[in-house]
C-alpha cells in the first residue's frame, strides 16, 4: 500500500466556487463562534449558574469548541508562514490526512 502526496487539498480547491466561499465565510465563522463561546463562558462564571454540574460541562464544551475553531486555522496559517504543505513535512501527517491508493 503506498500513500500518495502529490495534490494537496488547495491545489484541488484552488479557484473554485467552493474556495471563494470558504474564504469569504471562514473568519465568520470562527469570529462568531469564539465569540459565542467566550459568552457562553462570562455567563456561566459570572452568575450562580457556575454552582451546577451541567455548567461545568458547558464551559468545558465551549473551550474545546474554541480549540476546534481554531486548531484548523492555525495550520493553515503555519503553511501560509513556513511556505510549505505540511504534507511535505511529515510522513505521519501525509498517512493521516491523504487517500491511500493500493
Amino acid at each position: 500500500m503506498t500513500t500518495l502526496c502529490t495534490l494537496t487539498e488547495h491545489e484541488l480547491l484552488n479557484n473554485t466556487l467552493a474556495h471563494k466561499f470558504y474564504l469569504a465565510l471562514t473568519p465568520f465563522i470562527v469570529c462568531i463562534g469564539l465569540i459565542g463561546n467566550i459568552l457562553t463562558v462570562c455567563v456561566f462564571i459570572l452568575t450562580d449558574l457556575k454552582r451546577q454540574s451541567v455548567s461545568i460541562i458547558t464551559i468545558a464544551l465551549a473551550i474545546v469548541d474554541s480549540f476546534v475553531l481554531l486548531i484548523p486555522v492555525s495550520i493553515l496559517w503555519l503553511e501560509k508562514i513556513l511556505r510549505q504543505d505540511l504534507t511535505d513535512l511529515s510522513p505521519f501527517w501525509c498517512r493521516t490526512h491523504v487517500v491511500q491508493v493500493g
